[in-house]
């Protein structure tokens, strides 16, 4: 697989969910500031999350992921296995595919009942450019507020 495509949806172990309501993300590299970012789909096998930064193809991640009415950040560590630069309007907005790396069994219970729950809707396409910008728009001060949230920890 290329380090700008997306895998197919037959070749996806698991279905591809989108949040209904705002799920955010604090991704951690080794000595880089945290970046902050939108996740526009999950599966029990990763996510594809939406930032300004660039993050290379094959680089490991930390993250902590935020799900609408939920207390408890869900945190994992990932490798990003593709990358793909949204169009205009977004600016320098990427697309980042994450795979999860090996869950524990209590994180991935807790990431099987937030994904059945009834604030995701499985999907085939991804989010376009505009699509995103108007989540975008809609999500400023809940990203603003998780990245106060995190810097306070």
């Amino acid at each position: 697989m290329s380090a700008s495509k997306e895998p197919s949806p037959a070749s996806r172990e698991w279905p591809r969910l989108a949040p209904q309501q705002a799920v955010t993300v604090a991704v951690y590299e080794l000595n880089q500031p945290v970046a902050y970012g939108v996740v526009s789909n999950v599966s029990e096998g990763g996510a594809c999350m939406v930032t300004d930064q660039h993050f290379a193809f094959g680089k490991s991640v930390d993250l902590k992921i935020s799900f609408y009415r939920r207390t408890e950040l869900f945190e994992a560590a990932a490798q990003i296995v593709w990358v793909k630069a949204l169009a205009a309007p977004a600016g320098e907005a990427r697309c980042h595919g994450l795979r999860f790396n090996a869950l524990s069994d209590m994180d991935r219970h807790f990431l099987r009942e937030v994904l059945h729950s009834s604030d995701f809707r499985i999907v085939s396409d991804p989010l376009t450019g505009h699509e995103f910008e108007e989540l975008l728009d809609d999500l400023r001060t809940d990203l603003d507020r998780l990245g106060k949230k995190l810097a306070d920890q």
